[in-house]
């Protein structure tokens, strides 16, 4: 009884009598987003309207401690991902690309994900070859069935506070077409807010998400071209010159990858604060990556969001390149030590 006052009270608070509060989260102002049409702080937890019984009344003691409606868990229903990478003029032209993805759950996959040292490493087994299945009987003339279903998508989604306001429609496919230009989209500390008003999937807006900067690695020395040579069985150290004034949630990610000819790969993703300066790939990281096959190392620094909407676990981030004195660091991977499969 004392959360269905308490839900009143909101109502009363942000409702208006000539219509509903909102309809999407960006007609909420601040923190609060858009839910059954009323603004509310984000996270907070909705009544299940769970009665105690006929005889329940509020007789102003403790609450009835009945089941708060927590939704469904994060990702139950499907991942997404909204990705803005800035490039500022140096090493390269600046530039900017965003990208936006969404995957419902389900389905088959023949990927396995596993943790070393700290590092969360996905180990994709090569598809299997189609069996031969015959001559097919004729079915006759295949059915119309019109065009296929439109993916999961969240709508418009825009990104502002940076040099150029991003706005991604998604098709009539459901797929977002990528944004590009050839200018920096952010700096260190831009304040950015990336927002959609839901489709089949819901809205969401960001509320500290911030611009980051080229992180400049001075180890290991990377040769002016050609792939990066380290031995597979000792230790590589890589360290880095942390900003001023880090952001909040700015970290540093070293991706190592490795695609062997069948098609079966190995990723392996480790990430630290970026104030650390410095993270070691140990020999038990690099033992993952099959010997024979095409590696490649990357390091970048990131903020980033992750965004809980009904199911729906969507990371949304803004993220740079690091590099060297006259390259990024962004290569191909060699061992000396690699005597094939």
């Amino acid at each position: 009884m004392l959360r269905r006052l308490a839900s009143a009270t909101l109502l009363l608070l942000f409702a208006c009598d000539d219509g509903p509060a909102c309809v999407i989260d960006t007609d909420c102002e601040g923190f609060l987003i858009c839910i059954e049409e009323t603004c509310v702080p984000q996270g907070g937890q909705q009544d299940a309207e769970v009665a105690d019984g006929p005889t329940d009344t509020d007789d102003g003691g403790s609450d009835d401690g009945g089941p708060s409606d927590m939704g469904p868990a994060p990702g139950s229903l499907g991942t997404g991902s909204v990705s803005a990478r800035s490039v500022p003029a140096g090493v390269e032209a600046g530039s900017y690309r965003v990208t936006a993805s969404f995957t419902p759950a389900g389905g088959t996959s023949t990927c396995t994900t596993s943790e070393e040292s700290g590092c969360s490493v996905v180990t994709c087994e090569p598809p299997a070859p189609p069996a031969d299945m015959g001559v097919p009987e004729d079915m006759g003339t295949p059915t119309d069935g019109g065009p296929p279903a439109a993916v999961a998508n969240a709508g418009t989604i825009q990104l502002s506070g940076g040099t150029v306001a991003i706005s991604m429609e998604a098709e009539a496919t459901g797929f977002y077409t990528p944004v590009t230009g050839m200018m920096p989209l952010f700096m260190q500390g831009d304040a950015l807010v990336a927002t959609a008003p839901g489709d089949t999937i819901p809205s969401f807006r960001t509320t500290g998400l911030e611009g980051v900067d080229e992180l400049l690695v001075t180890a290991p020395t990377l040769p002016e071209t050609g792939p990066l040579t380290i031995s597979s069985t000792m230790a590589a150290e890589i360290t880095w010159t942390p900003p001023e004034t880090p952001t909040e949630d700015q970290a540093v990610q070293v991706a190592l990858t490795s695609v062997v000819g069948d098609g079966g790969s190995v990723s392996i993703t480790c990430e630290v604060p970026v104030a650390d300066g410095t993270f070691t790939v140990t020999p038990e990281i690099l033992a993952l990556m099959p010997g024979g096959a095409t590696h490649r190392v990357r390091v970048i620094t990131r903020d980033a969001e992750t965004l809980d909407r009904e199911g729906w676990r969507i990371d949304v981030e803004a993220w740079a390149r690091g590099r060297g004195a006259t390259r990024n660091f962004d290569l191909p991977l060699a061992f000396i030590d690699d005597v094939g499969p």
